[in-house]
């Protein structure tokens, strides 16, 4: 498809997508406005699918594949996680990830769990040689007992991320394909800031964002593909995420309220004395205490066996964001969890902590997660995000250089 055709395909198609999201709230705002408050409906049990899938001709198509969940890579087209699909008469469990197939007939007859946010039954289905697909989806109170699934050449879809006011192009990032009413379809890799998927026909969305360590924010990109189509999209342009522009740059100290282990009013990036300084932002009671805090725990007891007598280049900051008011408080909700006896050797936490209950440093941070570990350079600069104790050790041997302040591409 030419570019310009393409281009018009995808205005027109997120044109229909914003129409239909406006026109789904206002059914849901009216919906919840007239009615009166209900139970939470149970779990959906699973429904019988049968039928047959057939080519445009409508030749049968043996050994198609149904499945719930697919990577959608081009090089490595396949089922992806546990599937909501199984033969009749076995097990779910014996199933696992893999995809139902049809038999020399192109029948199939399996259960199906519908899809837990929009209620659906859906299935994408390729072929075994992944030539042609198609993209499924129907009411479970309907009779799905005598389907007939047309598949059709498949397509290809490429486009590059790219992050424009940072000056990058390739950018990585993690992503979904959802259908165009925002059924999730699967997954793609994009860690490598390049899209190419192998696609049924049809109306999609690529829910694109930055997890961990990546430097966007996230976006979702409507498109569409026809039957056999090679399409490339334009430069998908993300957003930079907080951290990614405020990288070598002296940002807003934390907010506390009350201080362990160092002076509360004077407790400044200047305060560390020149050092690598890792705030991990955490919460006791919902933020997976047992695993953050004694790789930091590890990493510390490691280096000073290491360097007897020593002072270490870095310092670890432990602000506990919302939960606990007080530091009796904290410590009571230690106890009572038995974090120091099952997570933490027995020991109580050899670094200073900081107590955030209302979270206001989410107010001049902007980061995602509660969870989040921020590194600061010696001079006191957001150096970004860390999982934690591998940057620190780089910057415990002084192998890690302080990050320069993101600038924008030249125009």
């Amino acid at each position: 498809m030419p570019q310009a055709v393409f281009g018009a395909v995808v205005d027109s198609a997120r044109s229909l997508y914003a129409a239909d999201m406006s026109a789904r709230l206002v059914v849901l705002t009216l919906a919840t406005l007239g009615a009166a408050p209900a139970a939470q409906a149970p779990a959906a049990a699973d429904v019988r699918v049968a039928g047959v899938v057939v080519d445009t001709r409508g030749r049968a198509v043996e050994g198609a594949m149904l499945g719930t969940g697919w990577w959608f890579d081009r090089s490595r087209t396949s089922a992806y996680g546990s599937q909501d699909v199984w033969p009749v008469g076995a097990a779910r469990e014996a199933n696992g990830g893999q995809p139902v197939r049809t038999d020399a007939a192109g029948r199939f007859d399996a259960r199906i769990l519908p899809q837990r946010g929009s209620g659906k039954v859906q299935l994408v289905v390729f072929s075994a040689d992944l030539r042609l697909g198609g993209a499924f989806a129907w009411d479970p109170r309907d009779d799905l007992r005598a389907l007939r699934l047309v598949l059709e050449p498949v397509a290809r879809f490429r486009a590059t991320l790219t992050c424009d006011a940072l000056g990058r192009r390739e950018v990585p990032a993690t992503a979904y394909l959802r259908s165009y009413d925002g059924r999730r379809l699967g997954r793609f890799k994009a860690d490598t800031g390049l899209v190419d998927l192998r696609l049924p026909p049809g109306h999609f969305v690529l829910h694109v964002y930055g997890a961990e360590g990546q430097d966007v924010e996230s976006r979702d990109f409507p498109f569409a593909v026809a039957a056999g189509e090679d399409a490339r999209a334009r430069d998908i342009d993300l957003a930079p995420s907080w951290v990614a522009k405020n990288r070598g740059r002296r940002i807003p100290r934390w907010r506390a309220t009350a201080a362990r282990g160092l002076d509360l009013q004077a407790a400044d990036y200047d305060a560390f004395g020149g050092k690598w300084l890792l705030v991990q932002m955490w919460n006791c009671e919902s933020v997976e205490p047992g695993r953050d805090l004694p790789i930091l725990m590890r990493f510390d007891q490691q280096w000073r066996r290491g360097h007897p007598g020593e002072e270490p280049p870095y310092a670890i900051l432990l602000l506990h964001s919302g939960g606990a008011r007080t530091l009796a408080e904290l410590d009571e909700q230690v106890a009572h969890l038995q974090l120091r006896e099952n997570h933490w050797g027995g020991q109580p936490l050899p670094f200073p902590v900081l107590l955030d209950p209302d979270e206001r440093t989410r107010e001049v941070w902007k980061t995602r997660w509660r969870r989040a570990a921020l590194l600061f350079d010696p001079r006191g600069r957001l150096w970004g995000e860390t999982d934690g104790d591998e940057h620190l050790q780089l910057a415990a041997e002084g192998k890690l250089k302080p990050a320069p302040a993101a600038r924008s591409k030249k125009r």
